[in-house]
């Protein structure tokens, strides 16, 4: 009889805590140090739950185009981003309400600018628009996870970085809550305000659900198939 031949690894009594230890060592690894790093995680579900605080309802663009204050008070850059971190970060600054919270998250300056740093990259990777802001962030993908590329002292922060940008767009264009009766909705609502704004005798009640569609496939190939290529290579880096 031909004994079967094994190509698992040889057995070898490893305790609990070590196994343990072995399983962070390697997801920290994997994770580019987010899994390890509790201040990053919670920078991260901070900024999803705020990047929205206080929006208009309109786009960057079109708080551009109607010389709106407060694209003039952000120089015409993430405007909304900028204005709901502002917001958060002040409401979250309150000694009063917030003191212990603070000691908690940050008790240090170093970490409360650590802090503050992720925050902001979380909130202005939302702006999906900005042509500079998305090509910087298309260079330190390439930077940090182009074949053949050399690694640096901040190669870890760097991809680290990408990635949560990545996830944190792709969470809030494709989320799996809102419902196709929100969607449609909600888009209703946008599409006829952006029209009167622009186009106020034009009736769009007959295109509406043609307009939907176009909306809804737009989005599909500008943002879904630009995010999964990119988190998709990352997954397949991290498997590797």
């Amino acid at each position: 009889m031909t004994p079967e031949i094994s190509h698992c690894r040889p057995s070898v009594h490893v305790s609990g805590a070590e196994a343990k230890a072995q399983e962070a060592s390697d997801l920290h690894h994997y994770t580019y140090g987010i899994t390890s790093d509790p201040l990053t995680q919670f920078a991260v579900v901070f900024g999803a739950c705020i990047h929205d605080v206080d929006h208009f309802g309109v786009s960057n663009g079109q708080l551009i185009k109607e010389n709106s204050p407060l694209a003039e008070k952000y120089r015409n850059k993430s405007i909304l981003e900028q204005n709901s971190v502002d917001l958060a970060w002040d409401l979250l600054m309150d000694e009063e309400s917030y003191g212990a919270l603070q000691q908690t998250l940050f008790p240090n300056e170093s970490e409360l600018k650590r802090f503050r740093q992720v925050l902001v990259n979380v909130v202005c990777a939302t702006d999906i628009f900005d042509k500079e802001l998305s090509d910087q962030r298309k260079e330190r993908w390439s930077k940090a996870f182009q074949e053949g590329a050399k690694p640096d002292e901040d190669d870890e922060n760097r991809k680290a970085t990408i990635v949560i940008e990545h996830l944190i767009q792709a969470s809030d264009v494709a989320h799996t809550m809102q419902h196709w009766h929100v969607y449609q909705r909600w888009n209703r609502r946008l599409v006829g305000l952006l029209f009167r704004s622009l186009l106020p005798s034009f009736s769009i009640s007959n295109f509406m659900c043609s307009l939907l569609q176009y909306s809804l496939m737009s989005c599909i190939r500008l943002i879904v198939a630009a995010e999964w290529k990119p988190i998709h290579q990352s997954s397949g880096t991290l498997g590797s």
